[in-house]
């Protein structure tokens, strides 16, 4: 089987490290149409990419994202900010925490974040394709055809 996650932000980046690690035998593409992954994620947090937030109380963080707190409830009950604060560590990346509670790399430098997703992609397997526009999505049975750049891709 093959998985083609469309876009390489930060969402993106992190839904093919999970999906190639939850399903190690499928084939993982990420399909961004920058020349590279992250281009947000590095100027986010003025170039030095916010991370997470150190506050660890999850009401807390709810209560500052009134309009998107419902999502985010679900999505930091699976994967709190302690568990990214862990995952970028396991990666490679050094976190600090500020006296604000936001979490940035130790270096500052949010091309490090990134550089830790690729070193990810590299060990499991994750194919990347730059330069790829998406210029259409058909459902087709129990698949897709994804429309890149000047030919189609098949993916289930």
């Amino acid at each position: 089987m093959r998985i083609a996650i469309i876009g390489g932000g930060a969402a993106g980046m992190m839904a093919a490290a999970t999906a190639k690690k939850v399903f190690p035998k499928f084939e993982v593409i990420l399909i961004e149409q920058n020349p590279s992954l992250g281009r947000k994620v590095i100027i986010s947090g003025g170039g030095r990419c916010n991370v997470t937030t150190g506050i660890q109380h999850l009401q807390s963080v709810l209560e500052n994202y009134p309009r998107g707190r419902k999502f985010l409830y679900s999505a930091m009950t699976k994967f709190p900010p302690a568990e990214v604060q862990k995952w970028f560590e396991s990666h490679g990346v050094k976190l600090k925490t500020e006296p604000d509670l936001r979490v940035f790399p130790v270096s500052n430098d949010g091309k490090d974040v990134v550089k830790a997703f690729e070193r990810v992609y590299e060990k499991l397997g994750v194919k990347v394709w730059t330069k790829a526009k998406v210029q259409k999505v058909t459902p087709e049975k129990n698949k897709f055809l994804i429309q890149i750049n000047d030919h189609t891709e098949e993916v289930d």
